[in-house]
């Protein structure tokens, strides 16, 4: 997986599944994504507690969905997009517009031998990316928006052939904030760290919690919790895992009477959980490097 990572094909830290859906989507859709036809995008979206949630989102170039849409035979071409109540581009330029409100594209499709329109409509709203990312949609507004009424009606119009993708224009429709590269990354992090410290806390037994603490580590750094947050997981599950391993050896109701001397070089002998070396016994293993 590194070397597509390296090459730009998968975003770093990718989910093995979800590279495995990536390559079936490919692969089912006739696409390559080291020609650039398809590639896959994460994104966060707020689930219903306000956390970040990765997703990623598969996405294609207009000509990659007409491709599609030809391979059918049924695809019957389309007309040109119309702006703000059915007026072309020109007319809209000549009013003064520089941005259509919206865009509307019908494509034609048979059906029982008959061409069949299909038609939708896309609001610059809804679409026009954050303003670091408008570099196209700045240049050639109209365009843009007229490209996702096209994806619009080409998924109503063939809807086994293109669910789950997305044309590369509408990227600012379904990222509820913007790619994972402009997020608040601290605040992104500070959500993940809380969901496993949580996790953590659910442990009971110090065996189970040093069996499955790399795991748990592993999938909170490919999330994206970043070093400090990282070391502070790994300090909450190494006091869990000392608390839990001195329960483990002396029970509740069966305590002994230990002088304070005793009970000092008790203390300065009983190994740490120490997470740097996952080769020592009864300690925690180790915490991938983050960058």
């Amino acid at each position: 997986m590194q070397h597509l990572e390296l090459a730009n094909i998968i975003p770093k830290g990718t989910p093995v599944p979800q590279v495995q859906i990536f390559a079936t989507v490919c692969k089912e859709k006739g696409l390559s994504p080291f020609q650039k036809q398809i590639y896959l995008l994460p994104f966060y979206q707020k689930n219903k507690k306000g956390e970040y949630e990765t997703h990623y989102a598969s996405i294609v170039g207009i000509d990659g969905y007409r491709a599609i849409a030809e391979r059918t035979g049924k695809y019957a071409g389309s007309d040109d997009a119309k702006f703000n109540d059915d007026k072309t581009e020109f007319q809209c330029r000549d009013k003064g517009l520089k941005n259509p409100s919206t865009a509307t594209v019908a494509v034609y499709k048979i059906v029982k031998g008959q061409r069949v329109p299909y038609t939708a409509t896309a609001g610059w709203d809804s679409y026009v990316p954050q303003e670091k990312n408008r570099f196209n949609w700045n240049r050639m507004p109209f365009l843009q928006l007229g490209k996702c009424a096209e994806a619009l009606a080409l998924r109503k119009a063939f809807p086994e052939a293109l669910s789950g993708l997305h044309a590369e224009e509408e990227r600012g429709g379904f990222e509820d904030t913007t790619n994972i590269d402009e997020l608040n990354k601290d605040e992104i992090s500070s959500n993940i760290l809380t969901k496993y410290k949580s996790e953590i806390d659910g442990f009971k037994k110090y065996q189970e919690l040093e069996e499955k603490a790399k795991n748990l580590v592993s999938k909170a750094v490919s999330e994206g919790l970043n070093l400090q947050h990282s070391k502070e997981l790994t300090d909450h599950g190494n006091e869990l895992y000392l608390k839990l391993k001195k329960e483990a050896i002396q029970p509740k109701g069966k305590k002994t009477p230990v002088e304070p001397k005793e009970a000092q070089e008790q203390a300065e002998n009983m190994p740490e959980a120490n997470i740097s070396d996952k080769t020592i016994t009864g300690q925690m293993p180790d915490m991938p490097k983050t960058e």
